[in-house]
């Protein structure tokens, strides 16, 4: 069973589904992709890339928007309270009907009041000015037109009275450190001007509605910002100025000079470094190093597709990206020009798939939780509601066992893919494949083995394939129900298995074990296994070929059966050398054994095993790869007891520690494991030492 395709979704007329388990070249260091692409709206569809290789995990998440599609629309969302408050995105999104996609937006100060650093414009209106000096942040802007850039904007903001003077403004609805430039303020801002306070004591607040001054302050307490109007505000050397400047009655023009054609623009908003321009890298004009978390959008060639993209980081499995990673990521992707947006714990994706009701995040945000954030990008259906198209069926549980009833989630949607209720007394299921009952909407599969449920709503059909484990198959910390697990009829080759064994004193007791292990091994066995450091004491006693997981990697054929060494010594195969996954790969994919035994220090999953999850999934799948072919597979290693536990049809042995403890019966402290192997099975039994 594929961990990482737990909820097992059906093949929908909406979904392109590609999934690519191959091993790709060792040029690019990669191991195992996965690639998924999903139409979730008309002109949007959703992309997930996995991928494994040298470096680590990368979980990629884009979103292709089509600028053309008039059934969508754009919106840059933020906070009610204004430009200065920030929240999570998903707040955000959530006061918007049928957002379909969702990402975060520009970098922010943060401070109270927290700001945008870039521009923000909306329906060819400047809601807030770039940042002052902006040449090292760029803006993505979509015009009239439909067809978005990248670009650096330059401008120059003034206000002109009747009376022929001009004021310089530093910047609109854009925090300025105790505002020592000349700043605008308005309702896109917040409901109340800063005022009065100690780090603002010598202010001057002008407050203008429709264009004219309607009261010049100065040391003032905080003023509500009208609704139809604005405040001028400075401190420190320019509200001097300023109070002499206006006057009560004065008739005041805003000039905006920005490059560009202002009404022409449907949308911009603000972001850091351009990372592609025509299709190459350029010249970064920030600091973009480091692994991280990283937001990006990109624009196609001929700009009428927008690629919104977040890339997971700071992550047990998800290591982030660097600026020049990100921007090939952003070619790979599409984009023939493309921009930095705000990254690390901002990062956040969100998606409506076909059939629900409500967009979430599907990222795997670095804080563990969203991070408030200052604005975002919403993409908006308003595709009117329509006739069926189809439906999609899953099951949400990680693993599925016989004798268990499990609910089968039915969701439907429209040929405008908007969410429809569904009448389940109209549901029809029908077992295709495997055996099992249903029960209203759960089904309780009743044997082992790969099953698949058809479903059908109103002509709409859709399935559920399962791959359904026996009762009760994984048993951590106890020897599980094994029919290999018993004593074996005909006489044939023999593998000892035990923990590594280091002496502490080399008490009496340790050369016991010492002379009974070697005389055991080399009087009944043909080959022995060990899970960790043989001490040399013992090691100098046996006589037959011993394979023990120790430094480095290597493997050993033996008539039927293939002895796999694998070091994960550094908490994971990766961690600790990443040349063993390549070899693996090819090692498996070309034996013809009967037998394989994997041995390695620690134990995948639990205390002590890998650090990353995702590659404990990875090897447990190919793995279990090998036991799809027929083959029997046995993974040993150290751990506190001897156990068994059976997933996926392979065998997790742990071989518990050597334990000196010479108040405990010998016999039930000293026990290895024996395999024998025939022409006709493969068994095994746990036994004592001293029997």
């Amino acid at each position: 069973m594929n961990k990482f395709k737990r909820i097992t979704m059906s093949a929908i007329l909406c979904m392109i589904m590609i999934i690519s388990l191959a091993t790709v070249s060792f040029a690019n260091q990669v191991i195992y992709e996965e690639i998924e692409d999903e139409v979730i709206s008309s002109g949007v569809t959703h992309k997930n890339i996995l991928r494994f290789g040298k470096g680590g995990w990368l979980n990629i998440n884009a979103l292709y928007v089509d600028l053309d599609d008039t059934s969508i629309r754009l919106e840059i969302v933020q906070s009610p309270e204004g430009l200065s408050h920030r929240e999570p995105l998903s707040q955000m999104v959530g006061r918007y009907d049928n957002v379909i996609g969702a990402i975060n937006g520009d970098f922010f100060h943060v401070t109270t009041p927290a700001a945008p650093t870039g521009v923000v414009v909306r329906d060819g209106k400047l809601i807030s000015s770039p940042e002052p000096g902006g040449n090292s942040l760029a803006t993505l802007f979509i015009g009239n037109n439909n067809q978005a850039w990248v670009d650096y904007w330059k401008f120059n903001l003034s206000i002109v009275t009747d009376k022929g003077n001009t004021i310089h403004l530093g910047n609109i609805n854009k925090f300025s450190k105790n505002y020592l430039d000349i700043a605008l303020i308005d309702r896109n801002w917040g409901t109340h001007s800063p005022g009065f306070a100690e780090y603002y004591e010598d202010i001057t607040e002008v407050v203008v509605i429709d264009d004219v001054v309607t009261e010049v302050r100065r040391k003032q307490p905080s003023v509500e910002i009208p609704e139809d109007g604005y405040i001028i505000l400075a401190t420190q050397l320019q509200a001097p100025g300023l109070f002499d400047s206006l006057e009560v009655g004065d008739r005041l023009t805003i000039k905006q000079d920005l490059g560009k054609s202002i009404e022409d623009i449907k949308m911009a908003i603000g972001g850091g470094t351009a990372l592609v321009k025509d299709g190459k890298i350029v010249s970064f004009t920030q600091s973009v190093s480091g692994d991280h978390p990283r937001t990006a959008i990109g624009i196609t060639r001929d700009r009428s597709e927008l690629i919104l993209v977040t890339i997971d980081g700071r992550h047990t499995s998800y290591k982030g990206v660097d600026g020049r990673q990100l921007a090939e990521m952003m070619i790979e992707l599409g984009s023939y020009e493309a921009i930095i947006m705000d990254g690390g714990g901002s990062t956040t994706m969100m998606k409506r798939s076909p059939g629900d009701f409500e967009a979430r995040v599907i990222n795997h945000p670095s804080d563990g939780v969203e991070r408030k954030i200052i604005n975002g990008i919403a993409v908006v259906s308003t595709a009117p509601a329509g006739s069926l198209r189809g439906i999609k069926a899953e099951i949400d549980n990680e693993k599925i066992f016989a004798g268990t009833p499990y609910k089968i989630d039915v969701k439907a949607f429209d040929k405008n893919y908007n969410p429809m209720k569904i009448n389940y007394s109209k549901v029809n299921f029908s077992l295709k494949s495997g055996e099992g009952n249903f029960s209203g909407t759960n089904f309780i599969p009743t044997e082992p083995g790969k099953t698949v449920i058809g479903v059908e709503y109103l002509g709409a059909v859709s399935e559920v394939i399962l791959d359904v484990l026996p009762p009760g198959e994984s048993q951590e910390g106890a020897v599980a129900k094994d029919s290999l697990n018993k004593p074996y009829e005909v006489d044939g080759e023999k593998i000892f298995i035990h923990s590594g064994i280091q002496f502490k004193n080399y008490t009496l007791l340790d050369r016991i074990v010492t002379n009974r292990i070697g005389s055991l091994i080399n009087k009944n066995f043909d080959l022995s296994l060990f899970t960790g450091k043989v001490d040399s004491k013992l090691g100098s006693n046996i006589k037959k070929q011993m394979v023990f997981a120790g430094p480095g990697h290597n493997s050993v054929e033996w008539g039927d059966n293939l002895v796999i060494q694998l070091d994960n010594s550094k908490d994971g195969i990766r961690q600790t050398d990443f040349d063993q996954w390549p070899w693996l790969q090819n090692l498996i994919g070309t034996t013809n054994k009967k037998n394989i035994f994997v041995v390695m220090s620690k134990p995948i999953f639990g205390e002590g095993g890998f650090t990353d999850k995702l590659e404990a999934n990875l090897l447990m799948d190919t793995l279990a790869g090998l036991s799809e072919r027929g083959k029997n597979v046995f993974v040993f290693y150290e751990g506190e007891n001897i156990s068994v536990d059976i997933t996926d049809g392979v065998r997790y042995i742990s071989t518990g520690v050597y334990n000196c403890d010479i108040s405990k019966n010998p016999q039930e402290i000293f026990k290895y494991i024996e395999f024998n192997i025939n022409d006709k099975e493969t068994t095994y039994q746990i036994k004592s030492l001293f029997e």
